[in-house]
């Protein structure tokens, strides 16, 4: 199941420009639709995204900026470094950990036929920083 099925666009909203978890400061835009991957699947969770489009556009300033994707073919390469980011459990200011790409063969253990192409695995395999550390993402 998707996280926005059965829910309408008004119900939710985007919080931009803030790194606190209760939206200080942050600029709140409505959404106006939801755009779920038209081949999601909800029982191995594949294409498990969804495009939110807003209300009005966002304004670009230092604390908004857009997100750049990379190219539908870019491969990402074993062991490269990425950047994972949230709140974790512990702290109200969002964090950033490094975590490495994990070849697909060697995370399949841990997550059987859930595991499809279209994912990514990433983390360390030796049981590394798998959670935010206090390294801050601003």
């Amino acid at each position: 199941r998707h996280s926005f099925n059965d829910s309408s666009p008004t119900d939710w909203a985007v919080s931009l420009g803030s790194v606190l978890r209760t939206g200080l400061g942050a600029l709140v835009i409505p959404i106006q639709r939801v755009i779920i991957h038209p081949a999601f699947n909800g029982t191995n969770m594949d294409h498990d995204v969804a495009l939110l489009e807003l209300a009005v556009p966002a304004p670009v300033s230092y604390t908004i900026q857009p997100v750049c994707l990379p190219s539908p073919v870019h491969l990402f390469m074993e062991n490269s470094e990425c950047y994972i980011t949230g709140w974790g459990s512990l702290t109200n200011l969002l964090q950033k950990a490094a975590v490495n790409i994990i070849e697909q063969d060697d995370c399949r253990p841990s997550y059987g036929n859930g595991l499809t192409p279209n994912m990514m695995c990433a983390g360390f395999m030796e049981g590394g920083r798998d959670s935010f550390t206090d390294e801050l993402l601003w």
